[in-house]
């Protein structure tokens, strides 16, 4: 668990979620998107894409819609946490 964050129960929860094997496939969005906004810059686009930047890393998610239920959409936001993970020490 990233350290220096202050995160709710359920973006706690959401944060394991993201990390979990088997991939989680009913990660809520609202609650991803609060997760994300409590560790990275969110900035909404004009055609509702979310552009999260953390540490001089970004990452683009399409529109949100209920569910991040795509395998592929689960690992991009665990890669770009991983990649954008604060040096040890900071």
């Amino acid at each position: 668990m990233e350290a220096n964050y202050q995160f709710t129960p359920a973006q706690e929860g959401t944060y394991h979620g993201v990390f979990q094997h088997p991939v989680a496939r009913d990660l809520s969005w609202p609650e991803v998107r609060s997760m994300l906004g409590a560790m990275a810059k969110v900035v909404v686009g004009h055609d509702g894409a979310i552009q999260v930047t953390r540490n001089g890393q970004s990452l683009v998610l399409p529109r949100p819609r209920k569910n991040v239920a795509q395998v592929q959409e689960v690992m991009e936001i665990r890669r770009f946490l991983d990649r954008s993970a604060p040096a040890p020490g900071v």
